[in-house]
């Protein structure tokens, strides 16, 4: 097997002789996450539902109409489900 990127070789490097799976839910627990609240759901002049979102790490909204966010704009936090 290549490794190509240098923080896959360097990740590589820490697994061996490791636990592999000990090591990802470790990564896992450390992630920093986020839930996305939804505090109100309007509409555009077209019609276009807008979303408005209060995250609940930093308390920061957001607004969305397509889509979801997979991270908090503001706060940088992977978003999970409640």
């Amino acid at each position: 097997m290549v490794i190509v990127d240098e923080g896959r070789r360097n990740l590589a490097k820490c697994l061996r002789g490791t636990d592999a799976k000990q090591v990802i839910v470790e990564e896992l627990a450390d992630m920093r996450t986020t839930v996305l609240d939804l505090t109100e759901v309007t509409r555009t002049v077209h019609g276009e539902e807008v979303r408005g979102w209060e995250c609940r790490e930093c308390g920061q909204s957001c607004e969305e109409m397509y889509g979801e966010y997979e991270y908090c704009p503001h706060c940088g936090r992977k978003v999970v489900e409640p």
